[in-house]
């Protein structure tokens, strides 16, 4: 658990959608907030008349119901308005590569949500390593749902119905791009790293978005830690943006991790 949220408030604590007045009575906009732990109520985010509230348990218990993942969170992330959380799908068979060797690779979910409008709702599906415990966000190439916290007046729309392609999606990506995947990691540990790689991975930060600060971490790990395969260099990079315990977390630190896996599934 990474709590850095400041007013007692649990990330599944109920939260409200509530009209913000000014000094003398008048309506200046909408909040959203929560009784924190000393019994005061606390804004969590300034939001439009048109913010879609959508309370994490109860997002979560969609995702339960289309998916029948009970078991907690391996991981979970609150600020006080920014919530993440990563389910494992319990009583996985074990992942092969192509030589037939053992790959403990669990298809996850990466649940995000926000109560100011800084993340939007979304599910996307990921890989967590089971040996080290490293995150992959595979979204693009696995499948995700999100959408924006905004009602839709217009529209006989509901939040519900989106969730309901997790379970196509899970399906497919269990069957047809987790082995594959699987494949892709072989090649990789078959594959000595050589100057073009690393010309390819951290020569073009617009491809991973990764700056030269974080850049530097993760070729350090990887010559400290790991072994001399590309391989090696994704789990020391999925190992320095995945255990990131900072308090500044945000969208970004997803999008790295995720654009850092892309890159290496283009040189598989």
């Amino acid at each position: 658990l990474i709590d850095t949220a400041k007013n007692g408030i649990e990330w599944n604590s109920e939260v409200n959608f509530v009209p913000a007045h000014t000094h003398n009575g008048n309506v200046a906009g909408y909040a959203t907030e929560a009784v924190g732990a000393d019994g005061k109520t606390e804004v969590l985010g300034r939001v439009g008349q048109n913010y879609l509230l959508l309370q994490n348990q109860e997002l979560l218990d969609e995702i339960s119901y289309w998916t029948g993942i009970e078991n907690d969170p391996v991981r979970i992330f609150w600020d006080g308005s920014r919530f993440a959380a990563v389910y494992e799908f319990e009583n996985q068979s074990p992942s092969f590569d192509a030589s037939g060797n053992q790959r403990d690779l669990k298809l996850s979910l990466l649940v995000k949500n926000s109560y100011n409008g800084a993340w939007k709702a979304e599910v996307s599906l990921m890989v967590l390593d089971a040996f080290c415990m490293n995150g992959m966000v595979l979204g693009k190439r696995f499948g995700t749902v999100k959408f924006r916290h905004a009602k839709r007046e217009q529209s006989n729309w509901h939040w519900s119905e989106d969730l309901a392609k997790i379970g196509p999606m899970v399906h497919q990506a269990a069957n047809n791009q987790l082995p594959e995947f699987a494949f892709h990691i072989s090649q990789l540990a078959d594959t000595e790293v050589k100057r073009c790689h690393l010309q390819a991975l951290f020569g073009d930060q617009s491809k991973t978005k990764i700056g030269n600060a974080v850049a530097g971490t993760i070729i350090q790990r990887w010559l400290d830690h790991e072994e001399n395969s590309l391989h090696g260099l994704l789990s020391a990079g999925t190992n320095v943006l995945w255990h990131n315990d900072s308090k500044s977390f945000t969208s970004r630190s997803f999008d790295m991790n995720e654009a850092y896996v892309d890159a290496f599934m283009e040189l598989a």
